[in-house]
């Protein structure tokens, strides 16, 4: 039997029971008081700032070697960067700087062939659905009105245009380029004669003050060759009479030096005693030296040339480029070139600072990670004595900064030794500012998700051992779950 108010009658009278009572305010939906912060950190608080620096410094201490390694992968990314970045830049800006082949306002247009079959429209082909055709041989080297030399010198840029042939010879020194043109070509001007004369008939041949001195050859020398045009598989040997030795006036060309006839009839086309049997003396001409007059723009001129809808004028329409140019060098076009070849070579270097870079974020990511998992107690321990999220996120933040303004100061420093003894140069202050910039997103970007973790992990999830990302699963589930017991605690009340 039970007595009064359910207790058992056999029971001590133990007294009244206690009654709970509740504080003003502390009913349903009341907070608990949360615990006061050991440390208030802002902007605006240098002896907060302080203290969080002490902390983090004191803890980076306590794991020298995480440190360590941190600092000298931020330092190799650094360095890295800025090595590559001085290289592309600064050596690729010096090097275009420095081209010069003496081709000032002048060209070097190599044809396909001295002629071609060239195909083109009676008839409008944009108003004429079967327009009418007509094929013409086109010879790239005779005088006569209206021909297509005629027109390369009627064009308004353009100065004057010589004729040129340039083979491949098999000589005593080797394989060398040779090049004929005519008289007063800028190629014969710019040359220096040391000894002789330049070539005046198609049995000599000048040679540059460097082979002579190599070979030992002197001006009337016998120099057998064999020579192959390439675009026209032409083949020929023979021997050829040195009439002069040459100092070359620039870098356009440093090979050997021949003679052309002034012009070529229109009977040179239909000849064939002027093409066969395939001797060096009827090797056609292959090449356009240009000069083109001053203020006239090279690239301009360059896509006249190979324009390939455009109207002749008889009236034709044309849909070949205008001239069958294989390659055309100037000096423009030499910088183009190498700037286009040098950007091919940045671009890989640009890979390969793209990869320090991917590198540095990945392993700054996996240590903090493993730093996080390490010192998850000492993180609830903080917490639980009243450190907010906030607080330990700077504290976080803190010790990343110590060690990427130390990973900096390293490969600064061995950057500037590298490019002193490499190059011979100086890092600029924009370069390492550069630098600094590009490693400092990295980092912030590889520190955002332990900074996070350490900010909104309880106490509990802390010290339960969970896994780095089982955290925020189970806060988020934990969440929901709280928020259907409030609703279903809710319904309960509501029922009573």
């Amino acid at each position: 039997m039970r007595g009064r108010r359910g207790w058992p009658e056999n029971e001590p009278e133990l007294g009244p029971r206690p009654r709970l009572r509740l504080r003003p305010g502390a009913g349903s939906g009341a907070r608990s008081p949360q615990p006061r912060p050991l440390l208030r950190i802002g902007l605006t608080s240098s002896a907060a700032l302080g203290e969080a620096s002490r902390i983090a410094v004191r803890n980076l201490a306590s794991r020298k070697l995480s440190s360590l390694l941190l600092v000298l992968l931020i330092g190799f990314s650094v360095l890295s960067y800025l090595t590559t970045s001085l290289f592309a830049a600064e050596t690729r800006a010096g090097l275009v700087d420095r081209v010069s082949l003496g081709m000032e306002r002048s060209l070097l247009i190599r044809l396909s062939n001295w002629g071609y079959a060239q195909t083109r429209y009676l008839d409008d082909p944009r108003s004429v659905e079967v327009p009418r055709t007509e094929t013409v041989f086109a010879c790239l080297v005779s005088d006569e009105p209206d021909g297509e030399l005629d027109r390369m010198r009627r064009h308004s840029p353009v100065e004057q245009v010589w004729l040129g042939r340039l083979v491949t010879l098999q000589l005593p020194w080797g394989t060398d380029d040779f090049l004929s043109v005519q008289e007063a070509a800028p190629v014969m001007a710019g040359a220096e004669f040391v000894l002789g004369k330049p070539a005046a008939t198609l049995q000599e041949i000048a040679i540059p003050e460097s082979i002579a001195g190599l070979t030992g050859l002197g001006v009337g020398s016998v120099v057998p060759y064999l020579a192959t045009d390439v675009e026209t598989a032409a083949h020929s040997e023979g021997t050829l009479t040195v009439s002069g030795i040459y100092r070359p006036g620039g870098l356009f060309f440093r090979g050997a030096l021949g003679w052309l006839p002034p012009s070529y009839s229109l009977g040179y086309v239909t000849d064939t005693a002027a093409h066969h049997p395939r001797i060096l003396d009827n090797f056609e001409p292959n090449c356009y030296l240009v000069e083109l007059k001053p203020g006239a723009s090279e690239l301009g001129f360059i896509d006249w040339l190979k324009e390939r809808w455009y109207q002749d004028s008889q009236g034709a329409w044309h849909l070949h480029p205008r001239y069958p140019a294989v390659s055309v060098w100037s000096d423009t076009v030499a910088d183009e070139f190498l700037s286009e070849s040098l950007a091919t070579g940045t671009t890989e270097l640009s890979g390969i600072i793209g990869l320090s870079l991917l590198f540095v974020g990945i392993g700054t990511l996996t240590l903090l990670l493993l730093t996080f998992m390490e010192r998850r107690r000492e993180v609830a321990i903080l917490k639980a004595v009243g450190l907010t999220g906030g607080n330990i996120a700077t504290i976080f933040a803190m010790e990343v900064a110590f060690v990427a303004l130390l990973g900096m100061a390293v490969g600064l420093g061995g950057a500037v030794m590298v490019m002193r003894v490499w190059l011979g140069r100086e890092i600029s202050l924009v370069l390492a500012l550069r630098a600094a910039a590009m490693t400092t997103v990295v980092l912030y970007l590889s520190s955002m998700l332990p900074v996070a973790m350490a900010r909104s992990a309880t106490v509990a999830e802390l010290l339960s051992g969970q896994r780095v990302i089982a955290i925020f699963r189970s806060r988020v589930s934990g969440a929901g779950a709280g928020g259907g017991r409030r609703v279903q605690a809710s319904a309960r009340g509501t029922g009573a």
